[in-house]
């Protein structure tokens, strides 16, 4: 199907998302918008982040409670995106931020995302919940052989033209995300936190027509970062940001 652009496979009773629909690389070019809404999606795979050109993806009504980490980095065309009634989700993405002025973002009805605002959280522009915190680690050689290929502009396309990385790889390497400082962090050594902010305050800086119960409420954000430093860094000036 070398035309196919849009493809609507709502209220299918889908459980999961077969690696091999997200491998073929013509395919995952071509798709511009796909329609998942009312399934019984578990889990959104990593492999999803393989359309790099969609334009709308709808969610709406799935049982997953994470998205993949990099979809806001991976997914930067990514004007349309729906996750209203997906009860489970429990925080947005560390990439979330880094996605360009979208269109439309519909999240309504997420109990589990979104907290009523209080006296307490009108006072803060933030508050953390929570943190992984691995950046003692030495990173894994895996990490280390993928941050190199990624960083390494020559040597990644000299190895792709030469079909010599393994697939499991290719599919870990686009888990991989960017620091705040623009750094590519590996899992086995980074800091992941859980931050919440207000709506208000960051949503009109990613979506055009939000759409949500909650616009004056608090919302959960994870995001990863290389070092505690580029942490502190961040909070500055998102604090700056917001003044």
């Amino acid at each position: 199907m070398p035309s196919l652009k849009c493809l609507n496979l709502a209220n299918n009773k889908i459980k999961n998302i077969p690696k091999k629909f997200c491998q073929n690389e013509f395919f995952c070019q071509q798709l511009l918008q796909l329609n998942l809404e009312g399934n019984n999606l578990m889990r959104v795979p990593n492999s999803l982040l393989n359309f790099r050109n969609m334009i709308t993806l709808n969610l709406k009504n799935n049982h997953f409670s994470h998205l993949p980490r990099g979809l806001f980095q991976k997914m930067n065309n990514l004007s349309s995106f729906n996750i209203s009634s997906c009860k489970n989700l429990i925080s947005l993405p560390p990439s979330f931020f880094d996605t360009k002025l979208m269109d439309s973002l519909v999240a309504s009805d997420l109990p589990k995302l979104f907290s009523p605002m209080d006296s307490r959280n009108c006072i803060l522009a933030f508050y953390q919940s929570g943190a992984i915190d691995t950046t003692a680690n030495v990173p894994s050689l895996l990490d280390i052989s993928c941050k190199t290929i990624a960083e390494t502009k020559n040597l990644k396309l000299k190895l792709r033209e030469e079909n010599v990385i393994p697939l499991a790889m290719k599919e870990y390497m686009t888990t991989l995300l960017r620091c705040f400082c623009r750094k590519i962090c590996v899992p086995s050594s980074c800091l992941i936190k859980v931050l919440r902010f207000k709506v208000e305050d960051v949503m009109k800086y990613v979506a055009r027509d939000f759409i949500t119960d909650q616009p004056y409420g608090i919302a959960n954000f994870e995001y990863i970062f290389c070092s505690h430093n580029c942490y502190k860094i961040f909070i500055k000036s998102f604090n700056l940001l917001l003044t």
